[in-house]
């Protein structure tokens, strides 16, 4: 036996509706109908895969995190920009890496804390003046 596939990411959020806004506006994910587990939980689309946004008391913060692609990378880091996600622990995220088979990865928080990375698989379709 062998895993074939990810299925879904759960992640903490401290308030479920600012989360599930900032995932549907910024990334446009869909709100999919959810069980009654006998907690605050809400599930998006992301392609063919899920996001299980959990109701938590206190973000988790940390290094954790999953990575993603998205049909616009620039425009990503506009709204990202724009509504403040870059920032904090300046070691680590709110920064650009180039990798060494040409992608890019860029890391930033969401509304909770988690820590969340955009991969762009070829540096050269980077509008690099965006970036500075």
């Amino acid at each position: 036996m062998r895993t074939t596939a990810l299925n879904h990411v759960s992640i903490p959020a401290v308030d479920l509706q600012e989360s599930r806004r900032f995932f549907t506006d910024v990334f446009d994910m869909e709100t999919l109908p959810t069980p009654n587990f006998g907690m605050n939980v809400i599930w998006l689309r992301i392609g063919d895969r899920q996001i299980h946004l959990f109701e938590s008391e206190k973000p988790t913060g940390g290094y954790h995190h999953f990575g993603f692609e998205v049909d616009d990378f620039e425009e990503a880091y506009r709204k990202l920009k724009a509504n403040g996600h870059f920032g904090g622990d300046e070691a680590y995220f709110s920064k650009m890496y180039v990798m060494p088979d040409g992608g890019v990865q860029m890391y930033f928080r969401d509304p909770s804390e988690n820590l969340l990375e955009i991969d762009l698989p070829n540096v050269d379709d980077l509008d690099r003046e965006l970036f500075g």
